[in-house]
């Protein structure tokens, strides 16, 4: 853990819910976002173009913290990894590193870092939360202004 402690401003992590269907549980965990957004590994990496900083990515693995401790000696370990009560998450990460060279160019301040991504590969899906109220109306001009086709829009099956 303190390995962890003495790198963790170091990291910027994107987590992502790593399921073949939207489950209950998934609109639980994320029930404050009005969509989410379905893709997959291959179109992710694809949406980032051709020179895009150092990214890693990785499906998160679940311990017992009380019982078994993960392997030390590189600093990306202690971001892979995540107490077992959570493990329903199904978690997959990306991590950004701002001390890894390919991404000393990018500005990193507050909020994180701001990376370009070409949305129309990144995005196959987009789903709407079950137990949000949408202005749906706001949802399609957003998405027609940036170009990605409504036909992508599914509601949840959840509410079925």
């Amino acid at each position: 853990m303190e390995m962890y402690e003495q790198h963790k401003d170091v990291f910027y992590v994107y987590c992502c819910h790593m399921n073949e269907y939207e489950s209950y549980l998934m609109w639980k965990v994320y029930g404050d976002r009005e969509c989410a957004i379905q893709t997959n590994y291959e179109r992710l990496t694809a949406s980032l173009g051709d020179e895009p900083p150092e990214i890693n990515g990785c499906v998160v693995t679940y311990i017992d913290y009380e019982r078994e401790h993960f392997p030390i000696g590189n600093i990306v370990i202690p971001v892979s990894y995540k107490d077992l009560p959570y493990k329903d998450e199904k978690e997959f990460r990306l991590l950004y590193s701002k001390i890894w060279l390919l991404n000393q160019g990018y500005p990193v301040d507050e909020n994180g870092v701001k990376i370009k991504v070409d949305i129309n590969m990144l995005i196959e899906y987009i789903y709407i939360n079950p137990s949000k109220e949408l202005k749906i109306d706001k949802l399609f001009e957003h998405l027609e202004n940036k170009k990605i086709n409504l036909d992508r829009v599914k509601y949840s099956r959840i509410r079925e």
